[in-house]
């Protein structure tokens, strides 16, 4: 039987993403059930402990009554057992009522990110385990016990990745985290934070435009799914960096172009020459955005008004979305919210 270190070094499991386990260089073999594999990760969340049988038992076979979860149990650890070959001893019986997996940070991905929070002030440490973070947590797997674990990981990652932007905001190496704040922001798109930091990122970078994006993003989608606007910090990056780009846009006023703006008191709307990305379609308003665009052709100004929460934002950007073709030098979505004088209006839509 080979040594400890020499059966552990020979095992590996990822449980980011699919679980994709080997022994030896070598796919496990397949198990007569998809529990055994389940069995397996449990164990491998809560490796180096004992774990009762009774809880595993109830935990994996939830609508099987005590005895006949046990006894499911059995078989599926028979069969793992039996798959993981050279790998076996890592699978141990301290007593007849417990099992424990022996494992290293070296065998399991998991683990290797659990060990690289203990310290999260150390840049390397971050840098560790924002990389090991691929995907999801048992990507596959929708058995309710795999929720708390899917959910603690992912907010450990993002967390991660905050706090590793956080340090890099004073060495001035933000610039460099785009891409990651990005992809946490795919993962968690209405997390404040990180468009907060993703926005300053951009523009130590030099894309004053890629941030106003970024929260007029944020906004839309905080206005359409939370009926909320973002934080006071977040906008008044956003009013500092339009306040900087409007005089660069000031020479624009001579072109034609069209405003449409909705009426809401308390919910402004975002300002840029790009119009915001829709989250969702629309769905049951067609004949409204006719009667929109084609009252757009006869005024000069059209307002929407009504209630708050009743999709106004939402008609306005898909009624500008569809006139663009009419308007050759642009439609622009300009947001109101952030201005706290009527004088500030005239500088706003230069």
């Amino acid at each position: 039987m080979p040594g400890a270190s020499e059966t552990k070094s020979g095992f590996r499991i990822r449980l980011f993403g699919p679980p994709r386990v080997e022994v030896d260089g070598m796919p496990l073999p397949a198990l007569r059930s998809r529990r055994g594999l389940w069995l397996l990760a449990l164990l491998t969340l809560r490796a180096n402990r004992q774990i009762a049988r009774a809880w595993l038992a109830g935990t994996l076979w939830p609508d099987s009554d005590d005895a006949q979860a046990l006894d499911n149990l059995k078989r599926a650890l028979t069969d793992l057992r039996k798959a993981l070959g050279s790998a076996a001893p890592l699978l141990q019986s301290p007593t007849r009522h417990t099992l424990l997996l022996t494992l290293t940070p070296e065998n399991a991905d998991v683990l290797a990110f659990d060990a690289a929070l203990v310290d999260r002030n150390n840049r390397a440490s971050l840098e560790q385990a924002v990389s090991l973070y691929t995907a999801s947590l048992l990507e596959d797997c929708y058995e309710l016990w795999a929720s708390d674990e899917q959910a603690q990981r992912k907010e450990a990652f993002l967390t991660s990745v905050e706090r590793l932007a956080t340090l890099e905001v004073e060495s001035g190496e933000l610039a460099g985290r785009i891409e990651m704040l990005r992809r946490a922001l795919r993962m968690e798109p209405s997390r404040e934070n990180l468009t907060r930091l993703l926005m300053e990122a951009l523009v130590k970078n030099g894309e004053a435009a890629a941030a106003a994006e970024a929260y007029r993003a944020l906004r839309v989608l905080l206005l359409e799914e939370h009926r909320c606007a973002p934080a006071a910090q977040i906008t008044a990056l956003y009013t500092s960096l339009h306040t900087q780009t409007a005089v660069q846009t000031s020479l624009l006023l001579g072109v034609r172009t069209a405003v449409v703006t909705a009426s809401n008191p308390g919910n402004g709307l975002d300002c840029n020459v790009h119009l915001p990305r829709a989250v969702t379609e629309l769905i049951g308003r067609k004949e409204e955005v006719r009667v929109i665009r084609e009252r757009l052709g006869t005024c000069c100004l059209l307002s929407l008004t009504g209630a708050g929460g009743m999709g106004k934002t939402r008609l306005a950007i898909e009624a500008a979305g569809q006139s663009q073709t009419e308007y050759p030098d642009g439609v622009w979505f300009l947001d109101l919210a952030p201005l706290g004088e009527p004088t500030q209006l005239v500088q706003t839509v230069a």
